[in-house]
């Protein structure tokens, strides 16, 4: 009776000796929860996102989107880029853009047959930015280079984009409207108020301009640039532009603005 009692008292000192034991491997062996283990865990609101991880937008943001193309005229290229940031809870407040063409030049190789290369026509380096949400163009005019030796369509290349949230990074009201369209020959003259609509100044805005014939097709842009806008100022402008083909019918215009608080 007394070895049964030393038996059960054993096998149960075994038991609690075993549980103790199990329960420091599971705290040993156990992961580390973490904002990198490819697991939705803590207080995410998605797989290693939202909570004390970073914003679920931020994680899973998307490229800025672009296209460019070209309008000549007696030589001179304009190029008009397209961005648009498909990300309404984020903007750009940084990036740089850097517009290539390229041309094919022929290597010679030594016991092979001649191939061709692709390689660098021109190229232009700018430093913009995008709102949240936002398709705007810009246009790149006066651009000196051989167009027939293009091959390939015209690469837009985004680099280093610095994103912050739409509410630290909101567009400033600025409209444009035309009032008069002057079409002499193949030359626009165009006549138009801008409107800062804010409270505050912007010490410079860019307005990147598209003269339009009746098929809704391109056929002149120019930019031009307006300094220190003062609070609720509305300002007369008039802006020419040399068009590629004379227009027949009614001509529209087209703005879009960049301005940074």
């Amino acid at each position: 009776m007394r070895f049964l009692k030393q038996l059960l008292y054993g096998l149960f000192y075994l038991l609690i000796l075993s549980g103790i034991t199990y329960g420091g491997y599971l705290a040993v062996s156990k992961p580390v929860q973490s904002c990198f283990d490819n697991i939705k865990n803590q207080n995410e609101e998605d797989v290693d996102c939202g909570g004390e991880c970073i914003a679920c937008a931020l994680k899973n943001i998307q490229s800025i989107k672009s296209s460019a193309y070209f309008l000549t005229l007696d030589g001179i290229n304009n190029a008009v880029i397209t961005l648009e940031n498909p990300n309404i809870e984020y903007g750009a407040k940084d990036f740089v853009y850097t517009l290539e063409v390229y041309k094919s030049i022929i290597v010679p190789r030594p016991g092979e047959k001649t191939g061709l290369v692709k390689e660098v026509l021109f190229s232009l380096a700018r430093d913009s930015f995008i709102y949240p949400g936002e398709r705007k163009v810009i246009i790149e005019p006066n651009l000196k280079f051989d167009t027939k030796q293009i091959i390939g369509n015209p690469v837009i290349i985004i680099s280093n984009p610095i994103w912050v949230p739409a509410s630290e990074f909101t567009k400033p009201d600025v409209r444009v409207k035309t009032t008069e369209t002057l079409i002499v020959k193949q030359q626009a003259e165009i006549r138009g108020v801008i409107s800062n609509l804010e409270s505050f100044g912007l010490g410079k805005t860019v307005v990147n301009v598209m003269v339009q014939d009746s098929d809704i097709y391109p056929i002149g842009v120019t930019k031009t640039v307006f300094s220190n806008l003062k609070p609720f100022e509305e300002r007369i402008f008039k802006i020419s532009t040399p068009l590629f083909k004379t227009p027949k019918g009614k001509t529209s215009v087209l703005f879009w603005t960049e301005a940074l608080k």
